[in-house]
């Protein structure tokens, strides 16, 4: 399926990590820098938040079904700025799906939400006349205003829906693929991306500007082949479904599609039958927001293990993500109110890989 979209991709073969340890090379990846016993960096959803802020109603930075726990956090930025996470989980509930507490209880109507609102900002305005601290009442105060805005949103309620969506759709993203491999109880099953990445779609539709999900598990020290046997198939569907669709639909050109992982696998296969940790020379693909269309960059050696053309480090080729979604890499953000730090250190933007 890949390959029948392989004119509107972008495939890099020679990033460059530095940590081929899960949870370091994933806060590495997740914003730009390795981890510092002296900072703690912004995920990249986050600078996105801080920088562009939200379109609407819908939180700027949304994860599906939620963060991944070593990606980090706001770091030195407001908490304001941290991903909205579902809760609820698409992959398994299916056209179910609801977000966690994203619907007033049985016993409440919108009236009395309307009421509690009312005092609630006669309390605060009392407690901002006592002088508390300004800052943190304008954060909380952000939280309870979007909060409520999503309760009583019917847009917002619409864009964590499957409503509308058709057969066709889910047909195209491959809901009902499975791999090979059968499960404990014998039969194959479908592995849920598609309803992630449909959910996702409908989410950047509606103005949310950086959404994130995983899929599997890809740490394959024994058994590679069983890994892929068990997960490529609905991987393949799902991905080109989803850049097929926002091709058809016309937002493949101001959206961007990240396929990544913390790092690559050892060019060599061990004597279980896997392949363990590799930073030093991996692949990713892109599609979309303005990335050459049908692009192979970089090349590795014979084996798979080192660069030997168009290298890019990590840093590099988030600095190049951060650039077509308008924000500078190099600009520097004040931490603990008066040190400057750049998004990305020495950031430099890979042009190579810009239509």
């Amino acid at each position: 399926m890949l390959a029948g979209i392989a004119d509107k991709i972008t495939v890099v073969r020679s990033v460059v990590g530095k940590i081929p340890d899960h949870g370091l090379a994933t806060y590495h990846l997740h914003t730009g820098y390795t981890p510092s016993t002296v900072i703690d960096y912004p995920q990249i959803g986050s600078v996105v938040s801080h920088e562009l802020g939200a379109r609407g109603e819908l939180p700027c930075y949304i994860a599906i079904p939620s963060k991944n726990a070593s990606s980090g956090g706001t770091g030195f930025l407001p908490s304001i700025h941290g991903p909205f996470e579902t809760g609820g989980d698409p992959a398994t509930q299916k056209k179910n799906f609801r977000v966690r507490d994203f619907s007033l209880p049985a016993d409440l109507s919108l009236e009395q939400l309307q009421r509690r609102r009312a005092v609630r900002d006669m309390v605060e305005q009392r407690i901002r006349g006592l002088e508390a601290n300004p800052v943190l009442l304008d954060t909380m105060d952000e939280f309870h205003y979007r909060a409520y805005s999503l309760l009583t949103s019917a847009d917002a309620q619409n864009a964590f829906s499957f409503d509308s969506e058709t057969d066709e759709t889910f047909e195209l993203y491959g809901s009902e693929v499975t791999g090979d491999i059968k499960g404990p109880d014998g039969r194959l099953h479908p592995k849920g991306l598609a309803e992630r990445l449909i959910i996702a779609r409908r989410l950047v539709e509606s103005g949310v500007r950086f959404v994130t999900l995983e899929y599997g598990s890809w740490d394959c020290h024994s058994g590679v082949e069983k890994t892929c046997l068990d997960q490529m198939r609905p991987f393949d569907y799902a991905i080109s479904g989803l850049v097929s669709d926002l091709d058809r639909r016309g937002l493949l050109d101001t959206t961007i599609v990240w396929v990544t992982s913390e790092f690559g696998r050892t060019p060599k296969v061990n004597k279980e039958s896997g392949r363990d940790h590799w930073a030093r020379c991996y692949s990713m693909m892109l599609a979309g927001g303005g990335f050459q269309r049908g692009l192979v960059h970089g090349a590795s050696d014979s084996t798979g293990g080192e660069p030997v053309r168009d290298a890019v480090t990590l840093e590099n080729l988030i600095a190049t993500i951060y650039h077509q979604m308008g924000i500078d890499a190099n600009k520097e953000l004040v931490a603990f109110g008066t040190r400057p730090i750049e998004i990305i250190r020495d950031a430099q933007v890979v042009k190579p890989l810009i239509s």
